[in-house]
C-alpha cells in the first residue's frame, strides 16, 4: 500500500475501534487501485458493512476476501453471518460450515451456526452446535442462552438446566 493508502487504512482501524462504523464507510471511499485489494482495508470495509446492516455489501466483501484467503476461517465466518442477515440460508451455512471445518475450535462459529439453524427453526442442529459452543467456550453467555432455548424446544429438559 502507499504511505497514504495505509494511513487511510490506520484511520480506518482508529475508526473501527471507536465503532463509527460510518466514519470508516467515509475513509473507504478515499481508498482505490490496488490499495483496495488489501486484506486489512477489505476486512475492515466488510465488518463496516455488516455492522451497518449492508449485508449483501458485506457478504460481497467477505467472498473476495475467502478467494484471496481461503483458508482463514474468520473470513467464511463473517461471510456465513452477512448471508444469513441477508437470508440467503444456504449460502450461509455452506460458509459456516467451511468455517467450522477450518477452525474446529472456534466456539463463534458454532454458535453463529446455532442462530442460522433456529432461523431455519431445525432445533435439533441448533441445539447440538450451540452445546458444542458452550463446550468450547463456557462462560459464552449468549451461547448458552441460546443453547437452554434449543433445548427447551427440543424437549431436552437436562440440557436446559444444565445451561
Amino acid at each position: 500500500m502507499t504511505a497514504s493508502a495505509t494511513t487511510i487504512v490506520e484511520s480506518m482501524a482508529a475508526a473501527w475501534t471507536a465503532g463509527d462504523m460510518k466514519r470508516v464507510l467515509t475513509l473507504a471511499a478515499r481508498v482505490s487501485g490496488p490499495e483496495a485489494e488489501s486484506v486489512a482495508f477489505l476486512a475492515l470495509l466488510g465488518v463496516a458493512r455488516q455492522q451497518t446492516g449492508d449485508y449483501a455489501g458485506a457478504a460481497e466483501i467477505f467472498e473476495r476476501l475467502t478467494r484471496i484467503q481461503p483458508d482463514v476461517s474468520a473470513w467464511w465466518n463473517n461471510l456465513g453471518v452477512a448471508r444469513r442477515h441477508a437470508g440467503d440460508f444456504v449460502a450461509s451455512e455452506r460458509a459456516l460450515l467451511k468455517a467450522k471445518s477450518l477452525a474446529s475450535g472456534d466456539a463463534e462459529v458454532y454458535y453463529n451456526l446455532g442462530l442460522l439453524y433456529i432461523q431455519q427453526q431445525r432445533w435439533s442442529l441448533a441445539r447440538d452446535v450451540l452445546l458444542d459452543a458452550v463446550h468450547l467456550a463456557p462462560r459464552f453467555v449468549e451461547a448458552r442462552l441460546e443453547a437452554a432455548h434449543a433445548c427447551h424446544v427440543c424437549g431436552d429438559i437436562e440440557g436446559e438446566e444444565a445451561m
